[in-house]
């Protein structure tokens, strides 16, 4: 099996998995950022880990649904007449 038609086959699935990559790096390193600078201002390990979780699942959630969405916004709708396809 060539590259081409693993690719062609797990389309889906690769750019499922970019999306949940993509938003993964980012709330990973806006929560790093976050609890360096926190860290500064308070001691509190559990109230730092808190709003640490707060920041990544602020960032990785909502990141993720509109990349998802981007990804597949096109996926359900007649290229023809411009409407809705209902599965």
């Amino acid at each position: 099996m060539s590259l081409f038609n693993f690719s062609n086959k797990y389309k889906n699935y690769l750019l499922f998995n970019k999306n949940l990559i993509i938003s993964g790096m980012f709330a990973f390193f806006a929560g790093a950022i976050i609890t360096q600078f926190y860290s500064e201002y308070d001691l509190n390990n559990l109230r730092n880990s808190f709003i640490t979780l707060i920041i990544e699942y602020g960032i990785y959630i909502p990141l993720f649904a509109m990349l998802y969405y981007i990804d597949n916004k096109d996926k359900y709708i007649d290229k023809l007449t411009r409407k809705k396809i209902i599965p």
